[in-house]
């Protein structure tokens, strides 16, 4: 035989119970004992019901006034206390109606608990803030932000400054490649490839001077149009760089009739990509007409110049093109003087005739 016990508790799941009647009139068979079916939290009890005749209408029911001030049920008012006036007030105290009526209080189910809510995925940051400059401390400031299901909360902390820490070392640093290189004093911290930084010498943005000296320079006499007196050749630099050019010379008419009227030329162009006489020019002496070039010697002087009677708006600017001479390239300077009118000879003496050539580095664009 088996022996009872006492009944085993095997868990507990929320749900909606639903009550349905199989009605049938007195003395009708039964149609159904009873069935109870549950799908999903909906709970569906079926029975047998008998329908009566339709009874006497009743009182109106009081208007419930609802209370929400409670939250104890031994915090209720006694019945003792309320009169016919309370009938009808209900307070909602967890979850359940406690109505008072006719000196007595009914409890009716309020709301029925639902399914457990998704855990929400709580994300906290956290900001230092300067703290006050005066005071106490200061509080930390909770700003909520996000979203139900996924909150999240920033903490903003006042943070107390430090002791100052150790000097960092250049070297040191992550982004810091010598590229083997020893530093040497008066060296520059310079941008490298790859975003790095590292040593470079400061001779790279250093103007560098190259000079003619006159024992180079060609003496002649004659009436060709353009006559080559001097050329340099110069090396190749590592950055991109203009040509400023200035010097000085004599120059004549030759013989008693002559009428020539020269000037000098500076040209550059790639070495030994032609004679120089088509090159861009680079400097200039001007023929000066109010100087008679009888038999006496005229001296002439070379600036800078970068215009001509083919492009007079030739112009040079900082970030221009035009003049500029790339890295890697090999030039050679031309110095030329160009009769540009009149008729007869001329004469160059090379006596105490210069050109300096200063080459100015520009940064790489």
């Amino acid at each position: 035989m088996t022996i009872p016990t006492e009944p085993i508790f095997g868990g507990e799941f929320p749900g909606r119970f639903k009550f349905w009647m199989m009605p049938r009139k007195p003395g009708e068979p039964k149609r159904i004992e009873g069935t109870a079916t549950i799908v999903g939290d909906e709970w569906n009890l079926v029975m047998d019901g008998l329908v009566g005749p339709q009874g006497a209408p009743g009182q109106p029911a009081s208007i419930i006034r609802r209370d929400y001030s409670l939250t104890d049920p031994g915090d209720l008012p006694s019945p003792g206390m309320l009169d016919e006036s309370d009938w009808g007030r209900a307070w909602y105290i967890q979850g359940q109606w406690h109505i008072f009526d006719h000196d007595e209080y009914w409890v009716v189910e309020g709301s029925l608990p639902g399914p457990p809510g998704r855990t929400p995925d709580i994300s906290i940051s956290a900001e230092q803030i300067p703290m006050p400059m005066s005071g106490p401390y200061g509080e930390v400031e909770v700003v909520p932000g996000g979203t139900t299901e996924a909150p999240h909360f920033t903490l903003k902390i006042p943070g107390i400054p430090g002791d100052d820490g150790p000097a960092a070392a250049i070297t040191l640093a992550s982004d810091y490649d010598d590229d083997g290189t020893d530093a040497a004093v008066g060296d520059f911290l310079v941008r490298k490839s790859g975003n790095k930084w590292g040593p470079g010498r400061p001779d790279f943005l250093t103007p560098k001077i190259f000079t003619i000296p006159h024992n180079q320079f060609i003496n002649h006499t004659g009436s060709e149009g353009r006559f080559l007196i001097a050329k340099y050749d110069l090396p190749a630099f590592n950055s991109p760089w203009y040509i400023d050019v200035t010097g000085h010379g004599r120059l004549a008419r030759s013989g008693l009739f002559s009428s020539a009227q020269c000037e000098v030329e500076v040209r550059i162009g790639n070495t030994g990509s032609s004679t120089g006489d088509t090159e861009p020019l680079c400097g200039l002496a001007p023929y000066d007409p109010a100087v008679a070039m009888w038999d006496a010697a005229t001296i002439f002087h070379i600036g800078p110049h970068y215009s001509d009677d083919v492009d007079p708006n030739r112009s040079i600017t900082p970030d221009s093109s035009v003049g500029r001479n790339l890295p890697g390239q090999l030039k050679t300077v031309y110095v030329f003087v160009h009769k540009i009118g009149g008729a007869g000879a001329w004469e160059f003496t090379n006596n105490n005739a210069q050109l300096r050539i200063q080459v100015n580095p520009v940064q790489d664009d």
